[in-house]
């Protein structure tokens, strides 16, 4: 009597596709899953671009100051965006220094 030997459950390299894990029940292979998405949080991305150009433009204290508002708009969106799903906080975070910091230095600039 001869008995056949199973692999146990457990993900393992898929044997249709190169660089990819598959789920084996200790059966069957499972259906082929799709990658995940990674999540992005663009807010917070467009928030620390516009802040940076608001920097750019501190010798145009009115652009800088519309640019730094937008900034700080977007970057607040993409902070409270980081809080469920996980990413773009440090990136929310340096739009808002940097869209603070053209704000004030706007503001001297204008009562000079």
């Amino acid at each position: 009597m001869t008995t056949t030997q199973q692999a146990p459950a457990g993900w393992y390299p898929d044997p249709e596709h190169t660089g990819q894990m598959r789920w084996w029940d200790g059966n069957q292979w499972a259906a082929p899953q799709p990658a995940p998405i990674p999540a992005k949080n663009t807010p917070a991305l467009v928030g620390t671009i516009i802040g940076g150009a608001a920097i750019l433009f501190i010798w145009a204290p009115v652009i800088a100051w519309a640019l730094a508002l937008t900034a700080m708009v977007f970057a607040t969106v993409g902070n409270h965006k980081s809080r469920t799903i996980r990413v773009g906080r440090g990136l929310a975070f340096i739009g808002l220094t940097l869209a603070t910091i053209a704000v004030v230095v706007s503001i001297i600039m204008l009562t000079l």
